[in-house]
């Protein structure tokens, strides 16, 4: 079998790089996901809160978690409290992307528990960056060690 086709197949299985993105914005989940891929991870997609806590209790190991701030059911700071109070994610980095900075959103965003916020608009280059310094030293495949 071709040494290409195994590495793939290796990634495509190993739970190691997923990340949980909730947007209900396909556009902005699109370039996340592109720029998750960069990176050696895989987007899981929730459209709201209920949704990302439905997949979190069926499978919650994810190495990361993506939050669009615009997000309403609940929306973002209670989001990322509630995550951060599960004992078991509370120590899974929390990325928040906005729409609008403002001094009180970044405040909430930070106490709330998110290590990162990223502007809405962020090119490719920039969320891979983020993703690097956030979680990139969580994302070491388990095939590679």
């Amino acid at each position: 079998m071709d040494q290409t086709l195994i590495d793939v197949q290796k990634k495509r299985y190993d739970s190691s790089r997923r990340v949980l993105v909730i947007s209900q914005d396909e556009n902005l989940q699109e370039t996340i996901s592109e720029a998750l891929l960069q990176q050696g991870c895989a987007a899981v997609s929730a459209q709201d809160g209920v949704e990302a806590q439905k997949i979190i209790d069926a499978d919650w190991y994810f190495v990361g978690i993506i939050i669009d701030s615009r997000l309403r059911n609940p929306s973002c700071p209670p989001l990322v409290r509630l995550i951060k109070k599960q004992p078991r994610l509370k120590e899974i980095p929390v990325i928040v992307v906005s729409a609008s900075w403002t001094f009180e959103e970044s405040n909430q965003s930070i106490a709330a528990g998110a290590m990162a916020l990223v502007p809405e608009g962020a090119t490719d280059a920039q969320f891979q960056s983020v993703i690097a310094t956030t979680i990139g030293s969580r994302t070491k495949s388990l095939w590679d060690q």
